[in-house]
């Protein structure tokens, strides 16, 4: 029963891909076939280059050059690839060392997910995520995911955080940010701006182990309650 790829994760698509090259393998040895032939399902769900013992590229599928345009014949080694992947010398060198570390790993899994700027052929930059491991033959399986979209967003997010985090700390208003426990209560502060700190002469340190109650006047107390729930309404 032919097995439905894009439902494997990576870690079984590794076991999938050795048993298919040691199923090509006996093919070799049995019936004269090709050894320095790639035999590789197209249908792998992932971008994926493969690098021989002695760091030249022997295969790359065609969602590879989809995705970042080269082709084998672009990139015939690791030191083409890291030429016409990294333009600037200095990123170059560093990607350079991150691979060199890496592959001098003897385990079958050679590295944590990396992220690199990658220049596409078309000159155009992505955010490339590598995951690489090594098969049985000592080549190295790398996939790429395209992470652009996602590291844009990520990006935006620190930015609007930094815009939220200055206006907090800037602004004249006291704000005090309150923990809701898991009944609906309102709990201790977990953040309060430099404004609210002034006004009740308390360290952040000390707010933070307070809650609405502790800081309201006796007078007060029983309001704290039904304000709050108008509020959570």
């Amino acid at each position: 029963m032919k097995k439905d790829l894009n439902k494997l994760k990576k870690s079984d698509l590794i076991k999938e891909l050795n048993r298919i090259q040691k199923k090509y393998d006996r093919l070799v040895k049995s019936n004269g076939y090709n050894k320095n032939k790639i035999f590789m399902p197209e249908e792998f769900p992932f971008a994926y280059l493969i690098i021989s013992d002695d760091s030249k590229i022997k295969y790359v599928n065609e969602r590879f050059t989809k995705l970042l345009g080269y082709t084998v014949k672009d990139i015939p080694t690791i030191d083409a690839w890291f030429e016409k992947a990294y333009k600037n010398e200095d990123y170059r060198k560093y990607v350079k060392e991150v691979w060199t570390d890496d592959t001098a790993k003897t385990t079958s899994k050679i590295e944590i997910p990396r992220t690199f700027t990658v220049n596409c052929k078309t000159k155009k930059s992505k955010q490339i995520k590598f995951f690489a491991n090594r098969l049985k033959d000592r080549s190295i399986i790398v996939f790429v995911e395209d992470v652009t979209e996602l590291h844009n967003s990520q990006q935006k997010l620190l930015q609007s955080k930094k815009k939220y985090k200055d206006f907090f700390s800037q602004v004249n208003d006291p704000i005090y940010l309150w923990k809701i426990n898991k009944d609906g209560s309102v709990g201790n502060c977990v953040e309060a701006n430099k404004a609210a700190v002034t006004m009740l002469g308390y360290t952040k340190t000390e707010l933070k182990k307070l809650s609405p109650i502790d800081i309201t006047a006796k007078s007060n107390k029983y309001k704290v309650a039904k304000y709050s729930k108008i509020l959570m309404d």
